[in-house]
């Protein structure tokens, strides 16, 4: 019986006509790769041509996705660590997108910024009125508080410098992309 399914796969083989050659898939005339890759691998993250448009595709860490030159919006999924947000990048050749997320952390430490520099704002104010500068520049009490409204005067600086930064930090939430041109491949 084995002989004979043999001896008819053989004739099938002989007999036939050769088949056309398959055709391999490809990227789309006039595209070129581009890589896109999170710094967390678990990070999951879609692309559309619009900014409220459908995703044409969602990938999670690292993909590598045949585009045409244009403008492309990257959209991050939210997790328990990870701030959901979008950015819009272009790319004109072939491209290494890096994706930089936002955590929560990142909002927290915004925050400590922030709260730490209302702090220096008001103790610096506190500090320097209770020194008793005048405005002509002549002190009421000559008895060091010089010292004390320099400090005081570089903490208000400081809070008048560290608030805005904390603040900015806490509240963005779209994740950092970096777009490097690949080097074209040798001929």
């Amino acid at each position: 019986m084995a002989g004979r399914a043999l001896l008819v796969a053989t004739a099938a083989l002989l007999l036939s006509g050769t088949a056309s050659a398959q055709v391999a898939w490809g990227p789309p005339p006039g595209s070129f790769p581009v890589v896109l890759h999170a710094s967390d691998p678990n990070v999951s993250f879609t692309l559309a041509h619009e900014k409220d448009s459908p995703p044409f595709v969602a990938c999670q860490g690292e993909c590598v996705l045949p585009l045409f030159a244009g403008d492309y919006f990257l959209k991050i999924d939210e997790t328990k660590s990870i701030i959901g947000g979008k950015r819009r990048f272009k790319v004109d050749a072939p491209s290494d997108v890096s994706i930089e997320p936002r955590t929560y952390d990142d909002r927290a430490m915004g925050q400590l910024m922030g709260g730490i520099g209302i702090g220096l704002l008001v103790l610096g104010t506190v500090g320097m009125v209770a020194t008793g500068i005048h405005i002509d520049g002549e002190r009421e009490n000559d008895n060091g508080e010089a010292a004390l409204f320099a400090v005081s005067f570089f903490g208000f600086v400081g809070g008048a410098v560290l608030t805005p930064i904390g603040w900015v930090k806490a509240g963005r939430a779209a994740p950092v992309l970096s777009v490097t041109p690949l080097a074209p491949a040798p001929r």
